[in-house]
């Protein structure tokens, strides 16, 4: 047995003792104020809480993560979290008065504590909305190509916004809208944050007539194929996509794929590939299906200059002050948005990208994030106080 081979096991041995003890795993993070004080418990992201450091680097919940720590903690409260896809027995406590978060791990916990405030964290649409979306968008692909591409990020029908008593959701009224109306009532806006990152400085129009879309993976929800679809019927356009491409997409995409559609793969936020691609255009087309309100990569986009043509389901309330709202996700949504970013002289595309920017760099911070995430705990709180 060769020195890499006995190392390999003894790393094998060691990761399964430490997944048992939760070391390895780290899906889990205590923080206390007092023996006395009553506890919050969440379910949804403690991983990056052993990273505090290093946090701001990576997607904004991760900084988000620890500023909801720190409210709790600076509002007397015991802080237990547990990662939301942990299948960790959740610890006996006493005291128990909020539980927070989602998946079947909130849902678990709620049973479990029995705590005065069932608080849901909805970062996404609602389940049976996104997951028709992804159904037709998915359809509409394989019916065009002869393909069989399977249904990538379905949500699974779940109780957790019925069991309840507070819905605090990251989106727009067009988010709440997917929601049945009797839930309506439960639910509470807040903005998410952008990361702190490197900026475009100073934003200028671009002169060519090039176009940015960039997404994660679930690439028929996001509507990457509507978009190469209108792109190779217009070569003189150009499509620049940053992100992955779903398995199985590419080969059925190939044949018809023209030369002004560019693939550039993963690109640091803020890194100077990504800004200088960003420099190049003036527009961010982002045709979703669903999502929880405008998404990062929209935001982020629009606090470097871009002005977003994007569905309702990617917008924040108000976005026709700052871009074009399609109608829905098809080629005569994409179309008429294109044509309207066309038809905009210079000076109105320099005064929309300064706009966007200033809009997103002033309401999407974690400061305003920070804010609103304490003042509704604070009231909370209080009711929580008369209560007792």
């Amino acid at each position: 047995m060769s020195l890499m081979t006995t190392i390999d096991k003894i790393r094998t041995i060691y990761r399964h003792i430490f997944r048992k003890i939760g070391i390895y795993r780290k899906d889990f993070w205590i923080s206390k104020v007092s023996d006395k004080a009553p506890w919050i418990v969440s379910s949804y992201n403690a991983r990056d809480l052993h990273h505090r450091e290093k946090a701001h680097l990576g997607h904004q919940n991760q900084m988000e993560s620890i500023v909801m720590v720190d409210i709790w903690n600076k509002l007397g409260y015991n802080v237990y979290v547990q990662n939301c896809d942990s299948d960790r027995s959740l610890p006996d406590l006493k005291n128990v008065v909020i539980v927070f978060g989602h998946s079947l791990l909130f849902e678990e916990a709620c049973q479990k504590y029995n705590p005065r405030y069932k608080v849901c964290y909805a970062t996404g649409s609602y389940f049976d909305h996104q997951t028709a979306q992804v159904k037709k968008m998915t359809d509409y692909f394989n019916n065009k190509y002869g393909s069989n591409i399977p249904y990538l990020r379905e949500v699974m029908p779940h109780n957790q916004f019925n069991i309840a008593n507070k819905i605090l959701l990251l989106g727009s009224n067009y988010t709440i809208n997917t929601f049945p109306e009797n839930l309506r009532h439960k639910i509470t806006q807040i903005k998410q944050s952008t990361q702190e990152v490197k900026l475009v400085e100073p934003i200028i129009s671009a002169i060519q007539n090039e176009f940015f879309f960039m997404a994660s993976s679930g690439n028929m929800l996001r509507g990457i194929p509507l978009l190469i679809e209108f792109f190779t019927q217009h070569a003189d356009l150009k499509l620049h996509i940053v992100g992955p491409i779903d398995a199985g997409v590419m080969p059925v995409l190939k044949p018809i794929i023209t030369d002004n559609i560019c693939f550039h793969g993963f690109l640091s936020l803020g890194g100077d590939k990504l800004l200088e691609l960003i420099n190049k255009c003036n527009f961010i087309v982002y045709p979703s299906g669903s999502e929880g309100g405008c998404p990062g990569s929209v935001l982020n986009a629009m606090k470097n200059g871009l002005i977003p043509i994007v569905t309702p389901w990617a917008a924040f309330d108000g976005i026709e002050d700052y871009g074009y709202l399609m109608d829905s996700w098809n080629i005569d949504g994409i179309s008429k948005g294109i044509e309207w970013a066309l038809s905009l002289s210079e000076s109105e595309i320099i005064g929309r990208k300064q706009k966007c920017a200033q809009y997103v760099r002033v309401n999407y911070t974690i400061e305003n994030f920070s804010k609103q995430f304490e003042l509704f705990f604070r009231n909370l709180s209080s009711q929580v106080q008369l209560e007792s």
